[in-house]
């Protein structure tokens, strides 16, 4: 679920991030401050570089411009495409936010999907519904679309085996689908189309299952759980990242390597442009305590070593070139993550934990817990749930 945000308010962006979460994460939103600099994101990355994007949500009035506008600006050129050149970019759903006094009514002629009233944005939460129904409109269109030329949607899957090249396609109308799709169809990868809710069901289920298993057993390896995430990569992946690769090896000098369990491209890159993950196994101690000094345990510090070593390797000029190679592209702003115990010893510590972050000044390093790694599959569960079409 990717939205672009227009707004003015400039310091109320994880406000924004944490108030749009029913319906996305927050490396899915990307914002801009004003109409040109919208349309310049637009041109260049959605259109220019042919980005997937779900939303527009805008205010009205900024900078003295009126967002009527900036919507007949960006929706003129009925051929311009979007998300590998599979839909027009005119299509694409936007939701106006008037200004206080201001009559929504007045602006549902201009084309816009929603007008909404201003609620101030930290309330936006409250809208969670209308953002949602908008975008379920757009994809029960674009199934229509399928359907019209000749892929129907049945029993949870595209049906793409129905599809008859030869019976020029191109030449039906459809709203959000481009001539170029009709002309040579491709498998859709949308996660909301790949992957279905019960299948999502079924993966946290099975990753419950073998944390409960690893404990039962003192796991001491997290390769079955690296093997299940590798197997289940929704679970890693959500709606959040476009990419992900697995047992990256970053090379040192010499014959050794690092090796990144995991590493993600997010759908947007103003947080983050990539996230490393690195797992441990579920029964590992977080938090020890000794002579009356809790301090974290030797192996989250070890943890923690590795991800300041990759953060080193990364951040070297010395090694673009090898990461341009990997990734397609030279990650600038890496988020990493530690997937380590289990909740209840944290919440146990908790002012201890706080206190260690502090004293080892963990900035862009998460230590997360399974127990919270499952929580953030069973909220994206939950916000596919909320965007269903079916």
């Amino acid at each position: 679920m990717q939205i672009l945000f227009v707004h003015k308010h400039l310091f109320l962006e994880d406000v924004l991030r944490n108030s749009l979460a029913p319906i996305a994460e927050r490396d899915s939103i990307h914002f801009s401050h004003s109409y040109d600099n919208a349309e310049t994101f637009i041109q260049n990355g959605v259109v220019g570089e042919q980005q997937h994007l779900d939303l527009i949500i805008c205010e009205n009035n900024i900078g003295g411009l009126s967002a009527v506008d900036f919507y007949n600006r960006i929706t003129r050129d009925a051929g311009r495409t979007f998300s590998a050149g599979n839909f027009y970019f005119h299509t694409i759903p936007v939701v106006l936010i008037v200004d206080e006094g201001e009559n929504p009514q007045a602006y549902l002629r201009h084309g816009f999907a929603d007008v909404l009233h201003d609620i101030a944005l930290e309330n936006l939460y409250l809208y969670s519904y209308e953002l949602a129904s908008v975008i379920k409109e757009w994809r029960r269109r674009l199934f229509g679309d399928l359907s019209n030329i000749g892929i129907p949607f049945e029993r949870g899957l595209l049906r793409y085996q129905y599809y008859q090249p030869g019976n020029k396609r191109e030449g039906i109308y459809t709203k959000i689908l481009s001539d170029g799709y009709k002309k040579a169809p491709t498998r859709l990868l949308y996660d909301w189309i790949v992957t279905s809710e019960r299948q999502m069901e079924i993966a946290i289920g099975k990753l419950d299952k073998e944390l409960k298993r690893a404990v039962r057993y003192d796991a001491r390896d997290e390769r079955s759980i690296s093997d299940l995430l590798s197997k289940y990569p929704a679970l890693i992946k959500r709606d959040n990242y476009s990419a992900h690769w697995r047992e990256v090896k970053l090379k040192r000098p010499g014959s050794r390597s690092y090796r990144l369990d995991f590493g993600l491209k997010t759908n947007f890159s103003q947080v983050y442009d990539m996230s490393v993950l690195e797992l441990k196994v579920p029964n590992d101690r977080l938090i020890v305590s000794h002579n009356f000094h809790p301090h974290f345990s030797s192996k989250l510090t070890h943890s923690l070593t590795q991800s300041n070593n990759y953060r080193r390797h990364i951040s070297d000029k010395k090694n673009h070139e090898e990461l341009q190679r990997l990734f397609g592209f030279i990650p600038a702003k890496v988020e990493y993550n530690i997937i380590v115990g289990r909740q209840e010893e944290k919440e146990r510590h908790m002012e201890t934990f706080n206190q260690q972050n502090q004293d080892f000044n963990v900035s862009g390093t998460n230590i997360t817990t399974y127990d919270e790694f499952i929580q953030t599959n069973i909220d994206y569960l939950a916000r596919r749930d909320r965007l269903s079409i079916f």
